[in-house]
């Protein structure tokens, strides 16, 4: 299998979960060091005392060549490491098929990982964007999880339903219109009964009827404006769940390829301990890296877990493999400028819910306003039962006026309330196309940061990485201290680590770009569409 690494071309292969580590026997290494040394120093001082010289320089002879086979550097004939060799060999017995008994033999990259393949190998690009094939079995998509949200959710189908119940106020408004029924009866004390049918036609209001059928279909725009923001939510979350799930993924794989590291690291101090070459509190202090290692690694296990778990309850459903999104997810320039220029304002739910709100209230003005007037209809009445003496006609057509000086100064106090409303219905307008445009050029502005940010941050890295080689290299000839190999390695893990997270940040931004944008389609190819207009009647 290839990877591709800061330039180089490296063979990995981890048969292990990453989340499993094994441990190291700390008591068991530094009692049997200790008891080595007692034994080696009770025999040199004794061999002081009873062996001529010859024999002394021929076991310190022995000695020697026996630290230098332990310390035994790359076969000289290798004139030059191939480009993919960016880490220690110390580092490598761990990685490979199995444990070596020296410190030789292939070298890998120790911090390549990369997509999940079938054989459970692991690999990672420093790259911005996914290779990973489409086809791959079980690989949820960015543009999949959007695209389920925007479908499948709760929330989703309760502003669906909301909208579908604007549909019948808008028809229960526009009956007005028409005509309808009214029934009648009385009973007086002397006895007298009549019941009275009456057909009434509505003639004119004061604009009252038509004020009604504009504020229902207000509701409706109010009704659509609110769904598009209610899948923008949910995309928001499921974007930034999906790339935590992501980084949290590839950070857990780094932190257990850097545990195998600090193990190996362990391993190499303990022998040359035990050789008398480096103090016991070498071992100590690689242990304490180690654990702190393994505390790290636990802590990015419990994000993953969260993070997927929360992406997994706004699918409704399991969550296996995930990746960062491909190449083709990244915006355009003229895209971006699309969005900057009126795109975002233009169609974006916020400023859309501001103007539902002022249609709204306007509607409301307009049925304020007619109570003002009196009302003028057409009426058809006929006595369906009288009492006997009644000489009321059985029938009639009437025109009739209607006015109640009660309306009157209830509908004009009534009138300049809502006119108030209205003033702050449009300053919320105001205030929403300033916010929009703030979100999006927030996001272009980290989008463009992060990308340049990235491709420093990899040169950081290459170069933490390649100072590990040589802090290893002056450590064997005494001119590094261990300390220093070892932040050496912490230092070239954090570099890595960091990567990651600009590659979230760069993702996450150019996500919310293209939400908050309304482009949701450059996203999934089958969104929804989000353009709503509204004719002011």
């Amino acid at each position: 299998m290839e990877s591709t690494w800061l330039g180089g071309r490296s063979a990995l292969a981890f048969a292990n979960d990453p989340f499993i580590t094994s441990r190291v026997g700390n008591t068991n290494l530094k009692v049997g060091s200790m008891l080595f040394k007692e034994k080696q120093n009770a025999a040199l001082v004794s061999l002081s005392w009873t062996v001529t010289a010859p024999y002394i320089i021929a076991l310190i002879a022995t000695l020697l060549t026996a630290c230098s086979s332990v310390e035994s550097n790359v076969s000289e004939d290798a004139v030059a490491p191939p480009p993919a060799v960016l880490y220690s060999e110390v580092m490598v017995r761990s990685m490979g098929g199995g444990a070596q008994d020296d410190d030789t033999g292939e070298l890998s990259n120790s911090y390549s990982l990369g997509p999940i393949e079938a054989n459970e190998e692991l690999e990672m690009s420093v790259q911005l964007y996914s290779n990973a094939p489409a086809e791959t079995e079980h690989l949820l998509s960015l543009g999949d999880v959007l695209g389920r949200v925007w479908q499948e959710h709760p929330n989703v189908q309760r502003a669906l339903s909301e909208v579908e119940a604007t549909g019948y106020e808008i028809s229960g408004a526009r009956t007005g219109f028409y005509p309808y029924l009214s029934l009648s009866a009385t009973q007086a004390s002397n006895d007298a009964s009549a019941t009275t049918l009456n057909v009434i036609q509505p003639l004119w209001s004061g604009g009252r009827i038509g004020a009604e059928v504009s504020e229902a279909e207000a509701g409706q725009y109010y009704a659509l404006a609110d769904l598009n923001k209610v899948r923008l939510d949910l995309a928001l979350d499921a974007s930034e769940a999906y790339m935590n799930v992501v980084l949290a993924q590839e950070q857990g794989q780094l932190w257990a390829r850097y545990i195998k590291n600090l193990e190996a690291l362990l391993d190499t101090i303990t022998r040359r301990a035990d050789l008398g070459v480096s103090p016991p509190s070498d071992i100590q202090t690689a242990q304490t890296r180690l654990s702190q290692a393994r505390a790290g690694l636990q802590a990015s296990h419990s994000i993953l877990l969260r993070s997927r778990l929360h992406l997994e309850s706004l699918l409704h459903r399991p969550v296996h493999n995930v990746n960062w999104p491909e190449e083709e997810y990244r915006l355009s320039h003229q895209e971006m400028f699309r969005i900057l220029d009126s795109r975002a304002v233009n169609f974006h739910p916020y400023p859309q819910l501001a103007s539902a709100e002022i249609a709204i209230q306007k509607a409301q003005v307009k049925v304020a306003k007619s109570a003002i007037y009196p009302q003028l209809s057409l009426q058809y009445s006929a006595q369906l039962d009288q009492s006997d003496g009644d000489f009321t006609p059985d029938s009639s057509t009437q025109l009739v006026l209607q006015y109640a000086t009660d309306s009157g100064l209830r509908g004009y106090n009534s009138y300049r309330a809502i006119l108030q409303r209205l003033t702050g219905a449009e300053q919320d307008l105001i205030y929403s196309k300033r916010d929009v445009t703030d979100i999006v050029s927030s996001a272009y502005s980290e989008r463009n940061a992060s990308q340049e940010q990235f491709y420093a941050q990899v040169e950081a890295a290459r170069a933490a990485v390649k100072l590990v080689d040589s802090f290893l290299r002056q450590f064997k000839v005494g001119r590094k201290a261990w300390l220093e190999v070892l932040n050496a390695h912490r230092e070239a893990h954090e570099a890595l680590l960091e990567i990651s997270n600009i590659k979230r940040n760069y993702w996450s931004a150019n996500t919310r770009l293209a939400l908050h944008g309304m482009l949701w389609a450059r996203l999934h190819a089958g969104a929804p569409s989000t353009e709503l207009t509204f004719a002011e009647q």
